[in-house]
């Protein structure tokens, strides 16, 4: 499955059918995200771990959030669809203590906060803040409250949404990034030949449309209608 999305709000998936990676135990010096489950998992459970590595970007080691979906390690040879979440500005932190802002929307905090049984392998890195963190206010004022705390019963299923094939969303009412500056793009990329080119304004909706977006079903269904030339679409799997 090769697929992409965009929101307005800077956040954005890249997905791709591929071999599921072998599980990978938390660093050990990170700390616990704070809406992680506490106990060991289950082998049939969803798992959150933290992995980390050694940034080119900072020379520092940062982490980032690896979910793996129920019933992950009954079948390791099962080849899993891969979501790479990249999130909005206001998420940005050190990927250490401050990972957990990634959780506060899209589709790890539908899978992990929300218990939402969504088929995929998500990765999730933060980026850096570069010091901004002193002069943004929305990265200077933010709390560990504004992290959710992980349902301990989940969410029931939600009802299928029209099954619109959503490539890129706007909010009609967003004042950061105008619904106008989104056509130049569009228009380019379908002058490219782009296919199944798809534009969606939530007229309601400020530049937080993401948290629709992703609250959603669609954009989980229809990346799981996409699949690489001789690959068999994902659709199948069902969530």
């Amino acid at each position: 499955m090769v697929a992409a999305l965009c929101t307005v709000g800077g956040s954005g998936l890249v997905g791709c059918q591929g071999t599921s990676p072998a599980p990978v135990a938390a660093s050990p010096e990170a700390p616990a995200p704070s809406s992680a489950a506490s106990e060991a998992p289950s082998a049939a459970a969803a798992q959150l771990l933290r992995v980390s590595r050694m940034s080119l970007a900072t020379h520092a080691e940062r982490d980032h959030f690896l979910y793996l979906p129920a019933g992950h390690a009954l079948d390791p040879d099962k080849r899993w669809p891969v979501l790479l979440f990249l999130h909005g500005d206001g998420s940005r932190g050190d990927a250490k203590g401050e990972l957990d802002y990634v959780m506060r929307n899209g589709p790890l905090y539908e899978a992990w906060i929300q218990k939402r049984d969504l088929p995929f392998i998500i990765i999730a890195p933060q980026l850096p803040t570069y010091g901004r963190e002193a002069t943004v206010d929305y990265l200077k004022n933010r709390t560990r409250a504004d992290i959710p705390l992980r349902l301990e019963a989940g969410v029931p299923d939600r009802p299928v949404e029209a099954g619109l094939p959503v490539w890129c969303f706007a909010g009609g009412r967003d004042a950061s990034v105008r619904v106008k500056n989104f056509y130049a793009g569009l228009n380019q990329l379908e002058a490219l030949g782009a296919r199944e080119l798809r534009f969606t304004i939530e007229e309601d909706m400020g530049h937080d449309v993401w948290a629709r977006v992703y609250a959603g079903r669609d954009v989980y269904d229809w990346l799981l209608s996409h699949a690489k030339a001789g690959a068999t679409p994902s659709a199948a799997l069902g969530y």
